[in-house]
């Protein structure tokens, strides 16, 4: 029996989103490094998965979230801000 061939990855959904104070961008409220606050992000969205970018440069991504009460931080984007608090 063959297997069907996988549909290549395609991203369902692009929109752009401001990066906010807390270093993250509302589209299932994902984390970015904190060098993009208050920049303009293309938000990706697939299926299972959300991509951020600037510029045409990938700077995050997070498994996708259904709900409304999900957040997604993720550490390394925080670092900066814990080192200089020192």
């Amino acid at each position: 029996m063959k297997r069907a061939a996988m549909p290549a990855k395609t991203n369902a959904l692009q929109v752009t989103a401001r990066c906010n104070t807390f270093s993250t961008v509302r589209f299932d409220t994902n984390s970015v490094p904190v060098e993009y606050v208050c920049k303009e992000i293309t938000v990706k969205a697939g299926v299972f998965e959300v991509s951020l970018w600037y510029r045409g440069k990938q700077i995050a991504n997070h498994p996708r979230l259904y709900g409304r009460e999900g957040v997604q931080y993720k550490l390394e984007h925080h670092l900066p801000l814990l080192e200089s608090s020192r």
